[in-house]
């Protein structure tokens, strides 16, 4: 089988795994499972070793996370809140739970939890093995 089919069925493989199990937690049991999410994306600049990692990150009420980029491409979903993304020339794309992205190799933008809610997203990244998930410009 050709590397690269090899890298994206894991690629998509370990998201899914990893999406599912943070659903299923807070879940109730039902009949068969509900994929609220899936993302794939080609990847035409994977390095020879890279790791794909999953974050689950919550951000309190007025958190935020500095203007940064990634060194790889990544794909998320809002679980649950409204999560507000701004670039540096100031779009601000909102997303509310059950909004999902796909997320450029060094796009930057800081993000921040402008509500009075909580929320909880799910975070899935592809970064060359040795390397920081956030770099944050000089």
């Amino acid at each position: 089988m050709n590397p690269r089919n090899v890298f994206l069925i894991g690629m998509i493989v370990v998201s899914a795994a990893s999406i599912w199990q943070v659903v299923a937690q807070s879940a109730p049991a039902a009949a068969g499972p509900d994929i609220p999410f899936a993302a794939s994306f080609d990847v035409t600049d994977a390095p020879e070793t890279f790791a794909i990692t999953t974050l689950v990150l919550d951000f309190p009420p007025g958190a935020a996370v500095p203007l940064h980029k990634h060194p790889g491409r990544g794909a998320g979903i809002v679980l649950s809140g409204t999560l507000t993304s701004v670039t540096p020339d100031g779009h601000e794309h909102v997303l509310v739970a059950g909004d999902s992205w796909v997320e450029e190799l060094g796009h930057e933008h800081f993000v921040r939890n402008a509500s009075s809610e909580p929320v909880r997203l799910l975070f899935t990244l592809l970064v060359p093995v040795g390397e920081e998930i956030m770099i944050y410009p000089q």
